[in-house]
């Protein structure tokens, strides 16, 4: 390769499927922080467990103006569009890491205090023997912690007037978790499965390449997830680990979760 040319990764990388990723769960917290310092710490922390770098977009700070607020918004690295020079006489190539990346991130001044916070809604439905939802209730928390949690559910058990709750379905929220085998302890408390799924299609996507791989494992996944009996299911658990047999840091990951 010529000294005076840098590799276009631009071109390189025409020829690859963009990979998406959800990242929803992993920023959404309860957490109030003292400080703007504090946010943005909270946050290039989690962008790098999860292999992004969070880069301030644009800060505000309130003025006497109107419509104007405190905030400050965050965004990926590799968010927006590389713009080429228009000199057409440019002898070198060039090359970007922007990849118009839609992540974004939003914080503002809490109107209670001088924290920054986003309050989490905690939403509770039942199912009817029909498959059917309803609402039985909803709040919003000050924070995701168990004594918020707590409040919450010993809510919800006060208007229960007759019967046991058996079955309650949540996501692995360690801290709901124990809270409800606290206020509810003869029910069983299971895992669900949409979240469950939804982690492994994002764990997936993230190392497994290329895309007719994660086909094959997702598939797998599906089938081995829907088995209707017991002897089907350790068949369909055999071929699921056939498949990710070759793919070592997703195969550690499932086996390191599931343990």
């Amino acid at each position: 390769m010529c000294d005076d040319v840098e590799p276009n990764f631009d071109a390189m990388n025409d020829e690859v499927e963009p990979v998406m990723i959800d990242l929803t769960d992993v920023f959404t917290t309860g957490m109030m922080f003292d400080t703007r310092d504090e946010l943005l710490k909270w946050a290039r922390n989690v962008g790098r467990e999860n292999g992004i770098v969070v880069v301030i977009f644009r800060s505000e700070t309130a003025t006497a103006r109107p419509r104007t607020k405190t905030k400050l918004i965050l965004r990926c690295e590799r968010s927006g569009k590389y713009r080429p020079w228009k000199n057409h006489n440019l002898t070198r190539s060039t090359w970007t890491r922007k990849c118009d990346c839609p992540f974004i991130l939003r914080g503002t001044r809490s109107s209670v205090g001088d924290g920054w916070y986003r309050m989490p809604l905690l939403e509770i439905i039942g199912v009817t023997s029909t498959e059917m939802t309803f609402c039985v209730g909803f709040a919003y928390l000050q924070s995701e912690r168990v004594d918020n949690f707590t409040w919450a559910l010993q809510m919800v058990k006060e208007q229960i007037t007759s019967g046991e709750v058996e079955v309650i379905v949540t996501d692995r929220d360690l801290a709901l978790m124990n809270v409800v085998e606290n206020v509810f302890p003869k029910a069983v408390n299971l895992l669900c499965l949409f979240h469950i799924c939804k982690n492994v299609k994002a764990k997936c996507k993230m190392t497994v390449f290329p895309k007719k791989k994660q086909v094959q494992i997702m598939e797998a996944w599906e089938a081995l997830i829907y088995s209707y009996d017991e002897a089907q299911y350790y068949m369909k658990l055999a071929i699921f680990e056939g498949i990710c047999s070759s793919c070592s840091i997703f195969f550690m990951i499932m086996y390191t979760s599931s343990g």
